[in-house]
């Protein structure tokens, strides 16, 4: 007897296509409980206080608009990433080739500046990651959300506090 018999079964047992269909509800029921498992695990653990940083780029009107007491929310994962509680606004500078004088100059871009908002939440902190309402905090890292009602855009992670 070979591995298939003449009406397609698998050692005259069972059905190819039979097979394949159990194989995958059962892969697409174990990914399911895993991740629930997973996202069960990290509500139970404790949180800490925490302060991000994050990195913006706006025009005077949507600076404005930004306020000190807004919530953030993360519009990827709809993750409450904290409230802010400090705006520090700069000027936004780029460098540009002058070439007249074969050098390279910082000159002000009108009319954009940069923000950095700070952002205080309770966080899961463990030795390789953090996250906050599950979304992994990482420096550097691009997030997309939005202020209030006011404003919704994106910037990047630049830094973390621990109390």
């Amino acid at each position: 007897m070979g591995l298939l018999d003449k009406k397609g079964r698998l050692f005259g047992l069972i059905n190819i296509l039979d097979l394949a269909i159990v194989l995958i509800i059962v892969a697409l029921l174990a990914g399911g409980l895993y991740i629930y498992k997973s996202h069960r695990a990290e509500t139970q653990l404790p949180t800490t206080p925490i302060e991000i940083d994050i990195e913006l780029v706006l025009d005077k009107d949507t600076v404005d608009a930004i306020e000190v007491g807004q919530p953030v929310i993360d519009n990827q994962k709809g993750a409450n990433l904290g409230v802010i509680y400090d705006k520090k606004v700069t000027e936004q500078k780029g460098v540009f080739g002058d070439a007249t004088k074969g050098e390279f100059v910082e000159n002000v871009i009108p009319g954009q500046y940069n923000v950095i908002i700070s952002l205080k939440t309770d966080a899961v902190v463990e030795p390789d990651r953090i996250t906050v309402y599950g979304l992994e905090i990482n420096i550097g890292r691009p997030v997309y959300f939005k202020c209030g009602s006011s404003y919704i855009g994106s910037g990047y992670f630049i830094g973390i506090r621990l109390p």
